[in-house]
């Protein structure tokens, strides 16, 4: 459940207008926090995973692009909303764990 919701989640974040209504709907803020808390709960399962014998090597192999989102999340100041750099490492981020760039990009998932 917790990776269903992560890549739901980068993938609202990955696409510009999903993400620009998602900010418009919620608070900056809670958004924000949002995001930390979904990254973290992330964080613990690629930990679990790690000392798992086989399986989930894309999580594992995220990890780094997974701990750069939450550093970027961390720094982000909602009050000035430059949201493009956290779009971009969202993109990055799902490309990671093997998901590829949807037909027509990322921004075409706000028209579904």
């Amino acid at each position: 459940m917790v990776l269903a919701e992560t890549m739901n989640t980068l993938g609202a974040v990955a696409s510009s207008p999903a993400f620009a209504r998602m900010l418009q709907e919620c608070s900056p803020h809670d958004v924000r926090r949002g995001l930390l808390d979904c990254l973290a709960k992330f964080l613990q399962v690629i930990a679990v995973l790690r000392r798992g014998s086989s399986g989930g090597e894309q999580f594992i192999n995220a990890e780094p692009t997974i701990q750069e989102m939450q550093r970027r999340v961390t720094q982000w100041q909602p009050d000035n909303q430059q949201v493009h750099e956290l779009t971009e490492q969202a993109r990055v981020c799902l490309n990671a764990m093997g998901i590829n760039t949807p037909p027509g990009g990322w921004d075409a998932l706000a028209e579904m």
